[in-house]
């Protein structure tokens, strides 16, 4: 069993993803009753777990059209605060019912896109004063 934090379980998760080619997503978390809570459990899953709950069926506003990308996937990992306060894998699925990527798209995932710390710093710097066009002409985005 693999042992750590929980943002070293995510972290783990994450790469065993996207080495699959399946994307992530945070599930519930279970927490002590004490003054000060404390994570007991937490589930990480495949993007593709669960389904698309519609909040509002008789809505007369137009939405835009979303893929549907919910297909009842069951791949999770499961982790559990020991008696030392360390994170461990308690359970873990790898069958997924979805074709899952090619490992060079892995990047394009949701769980996959992040900017560094450097960057959002010099973009937190840039905002005083400076357009938003003007940064991201900058970024040559």
């Amino acid at each position: 069993m693999t042992k750590g934090t929980i943002d070293e379980m995510h972290t783990l998760y994450c790469n065993h993803a996207r080495e699959m080619g399946f994307s992530v997503r945070k599930g519930t978390s279970r927490f002590s009753r004490d003054e000060t809570p404390i994570v007991l459990g937490k589930l990480f899953l495949c993007a593709c777990a669960g389904i698309r709950v519609s909040t509002k069926e008789n809505c007369s506003k137009q939405k835009r059209n979303v893929a549907l990308t919910r297909t009842k996937c069951k791949a999770m990992m499961r982790i559990k605060r020991n008696n030392d306060g360390v994170y461990e894998v308690v359970k873990h699925i790898e069958k997924h019912n979805h074709p899952l990527t090619r490992t060079e798209w892995s990047h394009l995932h949701r769980s996959e896109r992040s900017i560094t710390n450097e960057k959002a710093k010099a973009i937190e710097e840039m905002l005083f004063g400076i357009e938003t066009n003007t940064i991201l002409l900058l970024y040559g985005i």
